[in-house]
């Protein structure tokens, strides 16, 4: 029987030493792993005789859904020898993350999987796609677009500017995440976690003493010709189309450097157009994140709504791994909110599970496709047109790696 405990600094080494074999095991059992960024988050276990035999770590960070800032817990570092796989020790480790998150008011968690079907049993669902584009870095060379000399390298005196400027940039989106300068300097910057990759170049694009725009990249070997590099744009904001053309000049004046670009963070729905060669891009989207509902009363009674929308509509959700979110839930919506409460004994008027609830509070799944894809039933159509004012479709945007 394993214990659910906290991961005490005196075993530091022995959590190194599954997170090296878990996600670095190609350098061998004497890589030594140096941490150059703070160490963020509540590192937790399970034990056995006194010894780790799963690790993993959150930490309670925040996400923006509709405008406004929630809490949500971040999960990373799931990591397990070998000798102690198959053992259900990783689900007993969620359920006990989970739990603490929701003891701690946290409804909302979210992760980066590894393997999606191991995670939506534990009722995380996929609620972000990533847009990739990968051409020839000589296609952004924009001969008409001023080259001032107003780049400049990074600083973490810039980040609240920075913030700022990506909060806006960002600001139709939901689930961009609340950073601060440890989070910045950890996660965005250095990405030194094990698991997730290298750190990055960054540079500021400033204008009478005003940042208008920054690039956050690294130059990697090219996978398919040897001796060759790609330059990989991490993050890419701007305040307006003037300078965004002027930091993708800033990429091309690597061309001595690296023959293609690969841009990960592209939200420029006319970047093919402007493209002279559009038949040597690449675009492609592959998964992203993925989120669940910890505590289906909170996330909902703390859920954003249209102050003009008013109803009521009971849901019979579907939990398999967290019995609290299980069962008839009453929600009566007015004035902007949300009253939950939970009878066993109500009608139900739509059927859910926990997973695509968490696909429609995101925005990324509206209830009439839902229904299309067989995860939404509906009793009437005056609940599924409530059910559609109440969960707008709302494009999603979580691309920080943690």
């Amino acid at each position: 029987m394993a214990d659910y405990k906290k991961v005490p600094e005196s075993l530091e080494q022995d959590y190194n030493r599954m997170q090296h074999y878990a996600f670095l095991p190609e350098k061998g059992p004497d890589y030594s792993y140096k941490l150059d960024a703070p160490r963020i988050g509540e590192r937790r276990g399970m034990f056995s005789r006194g010894k780790p035999v799963t690790v993993g770590c959150f930490f309670p960070i925040q996400t923006r859904i509709r405008g406004e800032f929630k809490p949500l817990g971040g999960i990373t570092e799931i990591a397990t020898p070998p000798e102690q796989r198959r053992k259900g020790l990783v689900k007993s480790l969620l359920f006990n993350l989970l739990k603490e998150q929701k003891e701690s008011g946290i409804y909302l968690s979210a992760l980066w999987a590894a393997a999606f079907p191991l995670y939506r049993r534990f009722g995380f669902s996929l609620v972000t796609e990533l847009t990739h584009y990968t051409m020839p870095i000589r296609l952004l060379n924009f001969p008409n677009t001023p080259r001032p000399d107003n780049f400049r390298e990074f600083s973490l005196e810039d980040f609240p500017a920075t913030e700022k400027l990506y909060h806006e940039f960002v600001s139709n989106y939901n689930l961009p995440l609340k950073r601060n300068p440890e989070w910045w300097k950890a996660f965005v910057l250095k990405q030194t976690q094990l698991s997730a990759g290298t750190p990055a170049y960054s540079y500021v694009l400033e204008e009478e003493g005003e940042i208008k725009g920054y690039i956050l990249y690294s130059l990697v070997p090219d996978p398919f010709q040897k001796g060759l590099r790609e330059l990989h744009v991490r993050e890419l904001v701007y305040s307006d189309d003037s300078h965004y053309l002027q930091l993708l000049n800033f990429i091309f004046n690597h061309a001595i450097q690296a023959e293609k670009v690969y841009l990960y963070a592209s939200t420029d729905d006319l970047l093919l157009d402007r493209i002279s060669e559009p038949e040597s891009v690449r675009k492609e989207k592959t998964p992203g994140a993925m989120v669940r509902i910890v505590d289906v009363c909170q996330a909902l009674e703390n859920f954003p709504v249209d102050e003009n929308l008013k109803g009521r509509v009971t849901l019979n959700i579907d939990d398999s791994f967290l019995a609290w979110n299980k069962g008839n839930f009453i929600l009566e919506i007015e004035d902007g909110k949300v009253k939950v409460s939970k009878d066993v004994s109500s009608e139900a008027d739509a059927q859910i599970n926990i997973n695509s609830l968490a696909q429609m509070y995101t925005g990324y799944l509206k209830p009439s496709t839902a229904i299309k894809l067989g995860r939404l039933k509906v009793m009437s159509q005056e609940k599924l047109d409530l059910l559609e004012n109440l969960f707008p479709l709302y494009r999603t945007y979580l691309k920080d790696y943690f």
